[in-house]
């Protein structure tokens, strides 16, 4: 019986594991594709970032309600009970809007490119704000990565003929969005 139930906890284990990676691999699709599609219509037929953040917000909550409504068994909603703890759930879409509208905007300024090299310091911010915000604590190996990480991204944004102050600073403000709004949840 004790090898049955074993071997049962590690199939729901395999199963539990299939549908994380598979919500990521969903997640980055998604991403990738929104990023694809906002450049191309901010560059043709509708320059209007705002506007196209609005829907992208309608999209998400629509998305992440039928996820709730098609898996029930995964979501259970847990009760707020104190103020502090209200706050600091009401950050996470404020960072959710900060990241997502600066980024659409930014699109007007750079290229994809561009914006997904600037995109790419984020591992290194979140780094930082979990430090600062958690009190997380990395290895001498993690700073190094993170360190080569961000030699790489300047090295190539130094070099990038199309960078933009504007852009960079509309890129670099909705990673840090993107940084709270990952450390908060």
């Amino acid at each position: 019986a004790n090898g049955f139930i074993q071997a049962r906890t590690e199939s729901l284990v395999r199963k539990h594991h299939l549908v994380v990676v598979l919500l990521m691999i969903m997640w980055y699709i998604v991403s990738i594709s929104f990023s694809v599609y906002n450049k191309w219509l901010f560059s043709g037929p509708l320059p209007a970032p705002i506007f196209t953040t609005m829907f992208s917000q309608i999209f998400c909550f629509l998305f992440a309600v039928g996820t709730a409504v098609m898996a029930p068994s995964f979501y259970t909603p847990t009760a707020i009970q104190d103020r502090g703890t209200w706050l600091r759930v009401m950050t996470i879409p404020f960072s959710f809007c900060i990241n997502i509208g600066l980024n659409n905007l930014s699109l007007l300024y750079t290229t994809l490119a561009l914006n997904e090299l600037i995109r790419s310091f984020s591992p290194v911010t979140v780094a930082i704000g979990s430090h600062l915000i958690e009190g997380r604590l990395y290895t001498r190996i993690h700073m190094a990565f993170l360190g080569l990480l961000t030699g790489g991204i300047a090295l190539a944004l130094s070099t990038s003929p199309d960078f933009n102050l504007i852009g960079f600073i509309l890129v670099g403000t909705s990673v840090l969005g993107h940084t709270v709004e990952y450390c908060m949840t």
